[in-house]
């Protein structure tokens, strides 16, 4: 029998991640409480948590209040300021690039995708001038970039058409600014930014030019071998059915997504107008309505199928037609006519913009900081 030796020094920094990540998840605390929540002695807490005050990372903001003498315990913090990351996501219409904390937007540029970008190298143009202009106390701890379709090693290995097919986005960014570069797919970065704890347990589904979902199973993204775990905007709803963007027929997408609904809409009618005209003329101009119940059944129908293969506790919804009050409304409806579990909780995300903003920046600082 061998004994396994833990090296000190590799403790010492397990302990201090899981402080700030305690303190992230669970509120601010003090050095008692610490001890408590991971079973270490009053002695060793309060030589770890020095250091961290010390190093900027944890802050003391003022004495608990508590009844009776004796000693006053110091309310400690997280520095959620101390470090600071640029976030890029990259979806079909709209590209946010952002500077944030682990918890609060500083900068969100918004551009059109297709004015703006087209291959890696102008995903780059787009970053160098905040890297060049850096105004911020401490230095970007690196780039977080979420982007429709698949990826693997940071490599996008199909964007639909906003980069060449397998474009390695973590390879040019690094080798051009020298930072570390994290890139994963945009629902999965805005689904991780939604985080608050360890225990978290959820689904996001997000319709858009694109329909995406993302499943979070004990605070962690479940990714599966390829990373395309929850990719619910290409399961097939029909055999050689409609043909979707991502070159096979009968994707989800292909019947429900706004790319869709606008083509379907145009070609019957000859207009082409916003897709938010087309949400505001339900049940008041007959084809957009016909449209819209067309897209709205097969999208119940795979948030329900999904929802009993993954059993989430609270399901969140964004973009699209769950942002129209009255779609959000019959989508509602037809998904308990479907039988949708009643005990699972579904809600719209609160703030969109935000969660874009935050979405790959937020990943990365938790990947570093907190090793979430």
């Amino acid at each position: 029998m061998t004994t396994k030796v833990i090296n000190p020094k590799t403790l010492r920094k397990s302990n201090k991640v899981n402080i700030k990540f305690i303190l992230w998840s669970k509120g601010d605390m003090s050095r008692l409480h610490l001890a408590k929540e991971l079973k270490l002695t009053k002695a060793s807490i309060t030589q770890i948590v020095n250091d961290l005050v010390y190093e900027g990372e944890v802050e003391e903001i003022g004495n608990v209040e508590r009844k009776g003498a004796g000693r006053p315990e110091i309310l400690l913090r997280l520095n959620t300021k101390k470090h600071i990351a640029i976030g890029l996501n990259i979806e079909n219409d709209k590209t946010h690039l952002s500077i944030c904390t682990l918890d609060e937007i500083l900068k969100d540029f918004v551009f059109n995708t297709k004015d703006r970008i087209n291959s890696v190298k102008d995903i780059i143009e787009l970053v160098r001038p905040v890297i060049d202009r850096w105004i911020y106390p401490y230095d970007p701890i690196g780039i977080g970039v979420g982007i429709v379709g698949p990826v693997d090693n940071g490599i996008s290995i199909n964007s639909y058409g906003i980069l060449p097919n397998n474009s390695d986005i973590k390879k040019e960014l690094e080798k051009e600014f020298n930072i570390p570069v994290k890139v994963i797919n945009n629902i999965h970065a805005q689904a991780r930014a939604l985080l608050q704890g360890g225990n978290d347990n959820y689904m996001l589904i997000k319709h858009s030019p694109g329909i995406g979902c993302a499943i979070i199973s004990n605070g962690k993204i479940l990714g599966g071998e390829h990373s395309n775990a929850g990719e619910i905007g290409h399961s097939i709803m029909e055999i050689n059915g409609l043909p979707c963007r991502c070159g096979k027929k009968g994707c989800l997408e292909a019947y429900c997504a706004e790319w869709h609904i606008q083509d379907l809409y145009e070609s019957k009618s000859g207009v082409k107008v916003p897709i938010e005209e087309i949400y505001a003329k339900y049940g008041e101009d007959g084809l957009a309505t016909k449209i819209l119940d067309d897209a709205i059944q097969p999208m119940a129908l795979a948030i329900v199928n999904t929802s009993m293969i993954v059993d989430p506790k609270k399901i969140l919804v964004t973009g699209g037609m769950f942002n129209n009050e009255k779609l959000y409304g019959v989508i509602m409806n037809k998904l308990q006519e479907l039988g949708m579990k009643k005990d699972c909780d579904i809600s719209i995300v609160p703030q969109e913009q935000n969660i874009k903003a935050f979405a790959g920046a937020k990943d990365i600082i938790m990947n570093k900081v907190l090793e979430v």
